[in-house]
């Protein structure tokens, strides 16, 4: 068992092991997605793209990772490289220099990234966390191109101190190491609002299935193996209906996963493989686990955790509770557990989290009546505002045809802002908008605190520009962005 060694540099803890083979070094701040407010979704990672352009060149293997709750600046190579590396971060902190061609270059590399990712885009810890919290991971980055110098810098300044990082070692920490960070304490995390608290069935504008459960950390990734390998029997093995499984296990709160199972169905295939899966999940949960899946469970963990670099992830994982909370667990200490791993104890964990139960699927797939009740789930349709009985009033627009004339119309009020379509009302509260953006020709589009998407269009209302302008009055200024740069962006390449 390797040795776990502590001690401190210019006022930075370091946890530092003896792990034999190559240098590996990082230096962890303790932010991430999660402590970003809905209207500078996407800061920290942009803030890590310019702090490495702003570094240069780097001939060491070196890389970046933004997370829920951290970001982690890490290279491997000799113990001199190392130190050169995260010597440089430190001093590209200290004094942040970057223009706005680096900002405009490097909102491009991230768009490249993920394409669709690059607008709202809610995802499944969007679903139960909303704009918000853990929810950021899988919400996209729509205002990201809206942020400019002086709030990555800020977010620099903030955030990016000593007394919220910790450097990790996987051996002696360098002797060339000289990482020196701003004074100051970082804000305190943003706490998770959890807007899901029963089981529920989403229409997703994502393609496929999806099964998500909150689970505690000490059965997370066995619970995660264990009904990979129950839905893979029960839908790709049995039936053919799927033909991959893609597990994700994320921390969301201090001793809290979201395990998350996303499945692949053809379209045709979608509503049969939604039914199997809500079974299959209930029925394990009534019946336990087969011992075929909790052997698989065992051996993935006992696989991994062999290996030298699990004690780097070990490392780097004490750092992280440290930073934002929860409990870390030897790699050794998981060995034993997951070698007496039984049917009994993970099937308890899966009956304990199924209050939890999410279910996602796309929504353009059409379900029998009564589906979601079937199933004892809540439906959640997902879309922004709600249906009201608004009185019919305000600047309108009348649709004629040859049996028909109907009339609607667009309007505020002290609260709400309605909009009346073909009969239906749909009226948002103003408080529930975490962004307003405006694209600049007349159009608003807007996300609500749990992540859903609408829009407006002055040029569809007769005066619909004066009830546009007065929604702007209404909404504070910080959660107003430009969304103008889907037009401004593209028309400059980089040379």
């Amino acid at each position: 068992m390797p040795e776990i060694y502590r001690t401190t540099h210019n006022d930075i803890p370091v946890i530092s092991t003896d792990v034999e083979g190559t240098l590996t070094g990082s230096v962890i701040f303790g932010v991430g997605m999660a402590d970003e407010p809905a209207h500078l979704a996407g800061i920290t990672h942009l803030a890590e793209h310019l702090i490495f352009r702003a570094m240069g060149d780097q001939v060491v293997s070196h890389d970046g990772v933004t997370s829920s709750h951290t970001l982690d600046f890490h290279a491997t190579g000799t113990p001199d490289e190392v130190a050169t590396f995260l010597n440089s971060v430190s001093s590209t902190i200290r004094d942040p220099k970057f223009s706005e061609d680096d900002m405009r270059r490097e909102r491009m590399v991230i768009e490249a990234e993920r394409p669709a990712g690059f607008g709202p885009s809610a995802g499944l810890l969007t679903y139960r966390y909303g704009f918000g919290g853990a929810g950021k991971s899988h919400a996209g980055v729509p205002t990201l191109a809206s942020l400019s110098i002086d709030e990555v810098r800020e977010w620099i300044r903030t955030w990016f101190v000593a007394s919220n990082a910790r450097l990790t070692f996987t051996s002696a920490p360098p002797a060339a190491l000289d990482v020196r960070l701003p004074e100051g304490r970082a804000p305190s995390h943003r706490q998770e609002t959890r807007y899901l608290k029963s089981p529920t069935l989403i229409a997703s504008q994502k393609d496929g299935v999806a099964i998500s459960l909150l689970v505690d950390e000490n059965f997370s990734a066995w619970l995660r193996d264990a009904l990979d390998f129950e839905l893979s029997a029960a839908l790709r093995t049995a039936k053919g209906l799927i033909y991959s499984i893609v597990p994700e296990l994320t921390l969301v709160e201090p001793g809290l996963d979201q395990v998350d199972l996303v499945l692949d169905p053809l379209d045709e295939n979608l509503a049969e493989a939604l039914e199997l899966a809500i079974h299959t999940v209930q029925l394990t949960a009534e019946r336990g686990f087969s011992e075929q899946s909790v052997e698989l469970a065992r051996s993935v963990a006992v696989g991994s955790l062999s290996q030298p670099w699990s004690w780097t992830g070990y490392v780097d994982g004490l750092a992280t509770s440290e930073l934002v909370g929860g409990v870390v667990i030897d790699p050794n200490e998981w060995i034993e557990r997951s070698r007496k791993l039984d049917a009994a104890v993970l099937t308890a964990a899966l009956r304990e989290s199924l209050d939890s139960l999410m279910v996602a699927y796309d929504s353009e797939t059409e379900l029998p009546e009564g589906f979601a009740e079937k199933w004892g789930l809540q439906l959640d349709e997902f879309t922004a505002g709600t249906t009201s009985n608004a009185p019919r009033r305000g600047p309108g627009r009348r649709w004629r045809g040859n049996w028909f004339s109907v009339r609607d119309w667009l309007r505020i009020d002290d609260t709400h802002v309605h909009e009346h379509i073909f009969g239906e009302t749909t009226s948002v509260r103003l408080d529930d908008i975490a962004v307003l953006g405006d694209f600049g020709d007349g159009s608003v589009h807007f996300i609500d605190w749990r992540g859903r998407d609408a829009g407006f269009e002055s040029m569809l209302w007769r005066k619909g520009a004066g009830v546009i302008d007065e929604l702007k009055r209404r909404i504070p200024l910080e959660r107003q962005r430009d969304f103008s740069w889907h037009i401004r962006d593209r028309s400059a390449s980089p040379e």
